[in-house]
């Protein structure tokens, strides 16, 4: 954004130091060659300066790593000696302060803008004076005071249309982020199970569809677990459900800190989870499986004073087959589970 910033300044002054000659050439100046050439090749020695500034990334040691107020003051400076010479067409060019101010429009504030008009009135004047002492018969007095008068009354009236457009767009800007976090915040609401903090099952069939066409793809392993809590209707019809929702909960955050940042976990339905391991073979998922069963056995759950309950845990999990069908696919795994289930509980079994 910044580069982007610096190249439309940059066209300004190729604008203005296009028109800069055109009026050497058709005589409305009496600026001396030499001072043209000078000038022209100082403005582009400023402007090389500042685009190595940013291409280095020397422009973020300072304040504003924009480097708008900087160059404004440059434009502004360069500007004022062409004013020195424009003579008959004095008037004209006072325009191109316009042009030099928009660039702002977008970053200053109030008082930078007025800091700005100030800047600019008094070097204008001081033109004028320069003029006066050097060049006297090049002025119309009526006319400079009226220009003066134009600066002093424009430029400020400017700053605070200018000020304005900055808090607008900043508010904007404020806006739209909140909309933005909103719309996040909406997602995530939509796709979190509230009690385990885990993904919810429409999720896993949005993401399993997204891990399949990337292991088709790449030709990459796919290896999916699917987890039972053992007895825990038991434990819902004794101690009652807001005690099998805490532990609902306890283990999704037992689950979360099983797994890599890579891999993904979702609360199936009731007590039941999966877990997505993209590119992972079905050995290394009997190795999260176990990392699960052997951190869930050591978690107490206390649903009655000075009693302790440990849960377990039954796993299937199975490595996908290549351009085998979703559906197919996870039916495979949930008949894999089912055999931990009937083969004793807290246990892992693969296919």
């Amino acid at each position: 954004m910044r580069i982007k910033r610096f190249f439309i300044a940059f066209s300004s002054y190729v604008m203005i130091c296009s028109l800069v000659i055109l009026g050497y050439i058709l005589g409305f100046s009496p600026v001396p060659l030499r001072v043209l050439v000078v000038s022209q090749l100082g403005i582009l020695a400023c402007n090389i300066i500042l685009y190595v500034m940013f291409r280095t990334g020397l422009n973020k040691r300072f304040k504003d790593p924009s480097l708008t107020l900087l160059q404004i003051v440059i434009a502004t400076c360069w500007l004022l000696e062409v004013l020195y010479y424009a003579d008959s067409v004095r008037s004209a060019v006072l325009m191109d302060f316009l042009i030099i101010f928009i660039l702002g429009l977008f970053k200053f504030n109030v008082r930078e803008f007025l800091f700005l008009s100030f800047f600019t009135v008094a070097g204008y004047t001081g033109v004028i004076l320069l003029l006066y002492i050097n060049r006297p018969e090049s002025l119309n007095y009526k006319v400079e005071i009226l220009n003066i008068a134009i600066l002093a009354t424009v430029l400020p009236w400017f700053s605070l249309v200018g000020g304005y457009i900055t808090r607008l767009r900043k508010k904007v800007a404020l806006s739209l982020a909140t909309v933005k976090e909103s719309e996040k915040k909406y997602i995530e609401l939509s796709i979190i199970d509230d009690l385990t903090q885990l993904f919810n099952s429409r999720h896993f069939y949005a993401q399993l569809e997204k891990e399949i066409e990337r292991a088709n793809r790449y030709n990459q392993p796919l290896t999916l677990l699917m987890l039972d809590l053992d007895k825990f209707k038991n434990f819902n019809d004794t101690y009652g459900h807001l005690e099998g929702d805490q532990v609902l909960s306890r283990i999704g955050h037992v689950i979360k800190r099983c797994l890599r940042d890579s891999d993904s976990a979702y609360r199936y339905g009731g007590e039941e989870f999966v877990i997505l391991l993209p590119m992972t073979k079905a050995e290394a998922g009997i190795t999260t499986a176990t990392r699960i069963q052997e951190t869930l056995r050591k978690t107490s759950f206390s649903p009655v004073s000075d009693q302790e309950i440990f849960m377990t845990v039954s796993v299937g999990l199975s490595q996908y087959i290549p351009r085998e069908d979703m559906k197919v696919f996870v039916r495979r795994v949930d008949k894999i589970m089912y055999q931990a289930k009937h083969q004793g509980r807290d246990r892992i079994c693969t296919g």
